[in-house]
């Protein structure tokens, strides 16, 4: 509860938070009106972008109305000084919650709100998943994307622990050098197959029963390469460790 805040948020949770109803010296205000006379709302700032026309665009994200869950009733709250609401965002960015009683503002704090954990809308994309050919590397991606369509900004280290992919012939295991690279908030792999043939490829996101990508990938012999010739601009001898000239030509 120490780091309990209404000014940050996380899209597709549920924040609940009480309101106490006293009177200036701190005792229970019997003034106060009935609960349907509080109001709440968090609200997104209008943005302006550009869409490709001559003119600026603006648009806005849908207010979030505060939700009553318990306005205090029989003898838990006899006295009808203790409220709670609750409500849940799903877009991210800034915003601003406001709470009011009948035309009374008494409460306002801007509101950051980050996406929420990977889910399985996460993308696979890349060449990786169709063809390749052995010895020469090849990649895909994974990009993060929580369970509200928001895209990640950087991905925790559960979120990268409930990545994993599986590469075989048929339902046998086969060898590839994998080198895996997280920037932001996605996850480049890096494979490299030994040899020809048809390998299986699954990649399971979140979920470790169903993939969210099984795809076939071809897998071609290696391909002849022309040698590099330098007919001018002769790269300079250079030191390797052994302290051996290397002339490349």
């Amino acid at each position: 509860c120490g780091n309990w805040s209404l000014s940050s948020a996380v899209s597709g949770e549920e924040n609940t938070f009480a309101v106490f109803v006293l009177d200036g010296c701190g005792y229970v205000d019997f003034t106060q009106e009935a609960d349907h006379a509080y109001r709440g709302t968090v609200e997104y700032p209008e943005v302006s972008f550009l869409d490709g026309t001559c003119f600026p665009v603006s648009s806005t994200e849908p207010s979030v109305e505060l939700h009553a869950v318990w306005a205090g009733e029989q003898y838990c709250n006899y006295f009808m000084d203790a409220y709670m609401f609750s409500y849940t965002l799903t877009a991210v960015g800034d915003a601003t919650m406001h709470f009011s009683l009948s035309n009374d503002l008494i409460y306002t704090t801007p509101v950051l709100v980050v996406p929420g954990p990977l889910s399985n809308l996460s993308t696979v994309t890349g060449s990786a998943l169709t063809a390749a050919e052995a010895g020469v590397p090849t990649a895909f991606t994974i990009t993060g994307i929580d369970a509200q369509g928001n895209a990640l900004s950087e991905l925790s280290s559960r979120d990268i622990e409930s990545l994993s992919w599986w590469v075989g012939m048929g339902e046998m295991d086969s060898f590839t050098y994998n080198t895996t690279t997280v920037k932001d908030g996605s996850v480049t792999v890096t494979m490299v197959f030994t040899s020809m043939g048809s390998y299986n490829l699954r990649v399971y996101v979140v979920d470790e029963e169903t993939p969210k990508v099984d795809t076939i990938v071809s897998v071609m012999a290696p391909q002849p390469r022309s040698p590099t010739v330098y007919s001018q601009g002769q790269p300079e001898e250079r030191f390797e460790h052994s302290a051996v000239a290397i002339n490349n030509m």
